[in-house]
């Protein structure tokens, strides 16, 4: 065998080739690869490598800030109402201090603003029972007007914020929509 043997081996070869991609087209072909192929490869699994990783990051800031919101909320929990009326006044201002710093955030997809909400929920739930028990126990207090008007503008805020996407488009259809029946009314 010689150098002659492989030509006609390699001439045989190359013209199988020929004839079966005239019958079959790329339906049998053999994969060829090139070189920059490999490379994009390698910077494609880099790169979603480091999109993994930093997902992962971000998943362990949200568990982390999760947590902090969760001891933060079983202290707001924790918080005994008593029934002496200071002590219920103060817990009342202490209150609502913390609701003015931790304003409700919109919600619209961010997981962070929903965990920081949930912390907002809980004082203006625990202000609720604390104001109820007041209510209860001194009714004709000259305070219970200025803490009632607290809790009304809180929950007004809260109702806008997480629901103010819908707000928009009631306006902007409502911006729509007066246009349109006035100039019928006035045809």
């Amino acid at each position: 065998m010689g150098i002659w043997s492989s030509l006609k081996g390699q001439i045989g070869r190359d013209t199988g080739k020929v004839v079966s991609n005239l019958v079959w087209k790329d339906k049998h072909a053999s994969v060829y690869r090139r070189a920059e192929s490999r490379k994009q490869e390698m910077l494609d699994l880099k790169k979603k490598q480091l999109e993994t990783e930093q997902e992962n990051q971000e998943q362990e800031k949200l568990e982390y800030l999760s947590d902090k919101v969760e001891d933060k909320i079983q202290q707001i929990n924790n918080l005994n109402i008593s029934e002496n009326k200071n002590e219920i006044v103060n817990i009342l201002n202490q209150l609502s201090i913390l609701l003015r710093t931790n304003p409700f955030e919109d919600e619209t997809n961010d997981d962070k603003q929903k965990i920081n909400n949930m912390y907002s929920d809980a004082i203006l739930i625990k202000y609720e029972q604390v104001f109820i028990t007041y209510i209860s126990l001194y009714p004709n207090d000259s305070r219970v007007g200025y803490y009632a008007d607290i809790l009304k503008s809180i929950k007004r805020f809260r109702t806008f914020k997480k629901h103010r996407i819908i707000f928009i488009y009631l306006i902007i259809i409502i911006a729509i929509i007066i246009p349109i029946l006035i100039s019928e009314l006035f045809k």
